[in-house]
């Protein structure tokens, strides 16, 4: 199955290295752009689908990160 080209940028994690993948022309060049992110550890996740947004020409108005830690009773 073709699945049309992509962008990739790679990313630190506190064990390794991994890789986010965006089709080309999911965004629009000059669209804007709000990242979620589940978990903040070395912020890699976070960085690297910034740079493919803004790689594909969207501007990054807002990031996100949500948490949370039943065990602490903290929703963040």
């Amino acid at each position: 199955m073709f699945l049309g080209n992509v962008i990739s940028e790679e990313y630190e994690l506190e064990y390794g290295r991994d890789c986010l993948e965006m089709h080309l022309g999911a965004v629009e060049p000059g669209e804007r752009a709000l990242v979620v992110d589940d978990l903040i550890a070395t912020g890699g996740t976070l960085c690297a689908a910034m740079k493919l947004l803004e790689r594909a020409g969207a501007e990054v108005v807002e990031c996100a990160c949500v948490i949370e830690l039943p065990d602490l009773k903290v929703c963040i």
